[in-house]
C-alpha cells in the first residue's frame, strides 16, 4: 500500500489496549473520544446487553437441565463439552430473544442523546469546531483525534 500511495484512515475505540503513539507514513488513526462510542454505535447501549443476558440465560438453563437429569457431571465439566454447534445455536436463539422494543428503544435513547446543548457547543467552540462542522462530523461518523476533546 505504501508502494501505491494509498492512504488509509483507521478508526478505533479509545481504550487502553489500543496504542495512542503509533505513527505511519500511509495511515492515520483516528480514535473515539470518550463517549462518542454510545453515541453512534446504540447497539453498544443495550442491544448488546440484552443479547448477552439472554445467552447466558440459555446456556445456564440447558446445562442445568442436563446436570439435573445427570448427577455426577460437574458444571465445569459440562461446559467443557459444549461445541461450536451448541454455541451458534445459542446464539441464535438469543438473538431472536432480543425484543423489537429493545432495538427500537436502544435507538431512540441514542437519538435523544446526541442532542446538542448550548453549553456542549459553547466548549467545542473553544477546540474550534463549529456548531456545522461537529454535526458534519457525527452526520458522517468521522471521528476526532484522541489529543482533542469534544463534548456531547
Amino acid at each position: 500500500m505504501i508502494k501505491e500511495n494509498r492512504k488509509i484512515l483507521l478508526t478505533l475505540n479509545n481504550v487502553s489496549v489500543h496504542p495512542l503513539d503509533l505513527e505511519f507514513s500511509n495511515i492515520e488513526l483516528l480514535y473515539f473520544s470518550p463517549g462518542l462510542t454510545s453515541l453512534i454505535q446504540p447497539l453498544d447501549q443495550g442491544i448488546i446487553k440484552s443479547f448477552k443476558t439472554l445467552y447466558t440465560e440459555n446456556l445456564n438453563l440447558k446445562n442445568n437441565h442436563i446436570m439435573e437429569s445427570n448427577k455426577d457431571v460437574s458444571y465445569y465439566d459440562l461446559i467443557k463439552t459444549i461445541k461450536l454447534v451448541d454455541s451458534l445455536k445459542l446464539v441464535l436463539e438469543s438473538l431472536i430473544g432480543v425484543s423489537k422494543d429493545t432495538i427500537v428503544n436502544r435507538y431512540e435513547n441514542s437519538l435523544k442523546n446526541s442532542m446538542l446543548t448550548s453549553d456542549d457547543l459553547q466548549r467545542n467552540a473553544e477546540y474550534g469546531v463549529s456548531e456545522f462542522d461537529f454535526r458534519l462530523l457525527m452526520k458522517r461518523s468521522l471521528l476526532v483525534k484522541s489529543n482533542k476533546k469534544f463534548y456531547f
